[in-house]
């Protein structure tokens, strides 16, 4: 019995012949076996067995054309679930399905909804999937092996990784025919439904951190949290960096898993896809959890540029399950945070007790704008002065770094506690930029952040020198 009213089936699981070819001694093959666990899951998912409708071909071997109740099956199901596998790819048979599934969509489906759920049996380079299956995240049954082949995950006993699969294709399943139900007989939603759910950027990952990335994806999802992207990005430049782009304005804060592969560099760039991503991250502002295995050796990253992303401020270090409890944590935090009032751009001026006497105008001018400001306490308890430090860079608009008579190396330190704070923060900073104030120094300060200006007051100060900050500022 279907979920969905208006069809017959509500899946129509579409398969190549060589990927259900049971194993010798076996009378069962892949695909009659992952059938069999998602009609159990399903089932108490959905309260009983005949919940649902699923039609598969158990005659492949015997048609010789495209028959009608082929056809027909298809024009009557929801739901097109794809065992995708290069034995699939090869396969003019599925191509066929696949076509007459989306030609009928496009013909008589414009009021309805329809959906392709991807099961990947084994691996297929993203590069070499059909276009309109390009834009799909799958549900991954095969794990990478580094420097091996890809294994495909144990099915006639399963293990936790299979299990955990299953589970997580009978939930998005069992998720989206409810959905689809609730269009048919109810119409679509509000458009506010949903809208209040934190939105988490969860970034693409090399091949041997996908099965991390899944385990980090359900987590949110169990926690109500909205996770993007929600498909592949093209691999076009252009294209990829518009998707990203699109669904980070979306998005609270910047999640990445980091490991010891590189990856693929974007065409025609020298950066990876996993580097560009956190750059696009940054320019838009986003606070930024990243995380790497504690026992990782960096030693043996060749790679610099690898190297410095996975060494970088804003990497954490801790096992998987410290990290997934600190990106709901922080999420919670930004949520609970009560916003600021607007009209009065709040500055913190990160300075020490030896350059006070130069920052004085710096405070008058800030005033004149109409702008309040901080500077950190200069006395009392250790633990209460880092609180106030973390306090200041995290509700600040703007935050200015103050070097004069300073050495460097804290103007360094400063800069790499704030680019720590950036995940915690609930929004982005509007302007960031260094003071210089005298003495001339002989060698520059050696560090740029993104978006970070340098107020070049060696010489005495000058009101104009501070526009583009308060420009920004005001923004």
């Amino acid at each position: 019995m279907p979920i969905i009213p208006s069809f017959k089936h509500d899946v129509f699981l579409s398969y190549a012949r060589v990927d259900d070819e049971p194993m010798p001694g076996c009378t069962e093959g892949w695909v009659t076996i992952l059938v069999r666990n998602l009609q159990w899951r399903l089932a108490q998912l959905c309260g009983r067995r005949d919940a649902f409708g699923l039609w598969m071909d158990h005659d492949l071997a015997r048609h010789v054309d495209f028959t009608p109740q082929i056809l027909s099956s298809l024009r009557d199901s929801a739901v097109l679930m794809v065992i995708f596998s290069p034995g699939y790819l090869a396969s003019d048979w599925c191509r066929r399905e696949r076509e007459s599934f989306l030609n009928e969509v496009k013909k008589k489906r414009r009021d309805q909804d329809s959906s392709i759920f991807i099961v990947e049996c084994d691996r297929v380079p993203l590069e070499e999937r059909p276009a309109e299956l390009s834009n799909l995240i799958g549900y991954q049954f095969w794990e990478a092996r580094h420097g091996r082949a890809p294994r495909i995950l144990e099915y006639h006993h399963p293990t936790d990784a299979y299990c955990e699969k299953l589970d997580d294709l009978a939930r998005g399943l069992h998720n989206e025919l409810v959905r689809l139900k609730q269009k048919c007989t109810e119409g679509p939603p509000p458009p506010s439904e949903g809208g209040d759910r934190p939105v988490i950027f969860l970034a693409e990952v090399t091949d041997d951190l996908d099965v991390l990335r899944d385990q980090v994806k359900r987590y949110l999802d169990q926690h109500g949290l909205r996770v993007l992207p929600d498909g592949w990005y093209p691999r076009d430049a252009q294209a990829f960096q518009e998707a990203a782009d699109r669904d980070l304005s979306l998005c609270t804060a910047f999640v990445q898993l980091l490991g010891p592969i590189r990856g693929k560099s974007l065409p025609g760039s020298s950066f990876s896809y996993v580097a560009l991503q956190q750059q696009w991250a940054i320019a838009a502002g986003k606070p930024i959890l990243q995380w790497r295995d504690p026992r990782l050796d960096l030693g043996s990253i060749e790679d610099s540029d690898h190297r410095a992303l996975i060494e970088g401020g804003t990497v954490q270090a801790v096992d998987l399950e410290t990290f997934k409890r600190e990106i709901v944590k922080s999420t919670e935090q930004a949520s609970e945070r009560r916003q600021r009032p607007a009209g009065q751009p709040f500055v913190f001026v990160d300075i020490e007790h030896e350059d006070l006497p130069i920052a004085e105008n710096l405070y008058e001018i800030l005033e004149c704008h109409g702008c309040g400001y901080a500077i950190p306490m200069q006395g009392g308890k250790a633990d209460a002065v880092r609180k106030d430090l973390e306090a200041n860079l995290l509700e600040c608009d703007g935050l200015i770094v103050v070097y004069g008579q300073i050495p460097e190396d804290w103007v360094r330190e400063q800069l790499r506690q704030w680019r720590k704070m950036l995940f915690r923060r609930e929004k982005p900073l509007r302007a960031l930029a260094v003071y210089q104030g005298p003495p001339d120094r002989e060698h520059p300060l050696g560090m740029k952040l993104p978006q970070m200006q340098i107020i070049d007051c060696r010489s005495g100060m000058d009101v104009h020198r501070l526009g583009p900050f308060l420009q920004a500022l005001m923004s």
